[in-house]
């Protein structure tokens, strides 16, 4: 999770209200009982990849998708585990 989101009485900005989003989604997709498809795996990777090179896009989100592509990119390699499995 941001980091920002866990300072005492700082304002909520929109990359935090942002970047928390995709951590939650993230997660949510992550904890489902299966795992996404290699294809849905290799889309949302190459989708965070893409945000986080754009220019426009601010430290914190480019942070964030850069963290949670490398899972993804774990998860399209079939190198990612939790409890119910491995993905093959």
């Amino acid at each position: 999770m941001p980091n920002e989101l866990t300072q005492p009485h700082q304002p909520l900005t929109l990359d935090a209200s942002i970047a928390t989003l995709l951590y939650l989604f993230h997660t949510q997709a992550l904890g489902a009982t299966e795992l996404p498809n290699p294809r849905s795996a290799a889309n949302i990777d190459q989708l965070l990849r893409a945000l986080a090179t754009r220019p426009d896009v601010g430290d914190l989100i480019r942070d964030t998708c850069e963290d949670l592509s490398d899972t993804w990119s774990h998860v399209v390699n079939g190198h990612f585990c939790k409890s119910s499995g491995c993905m093959t």
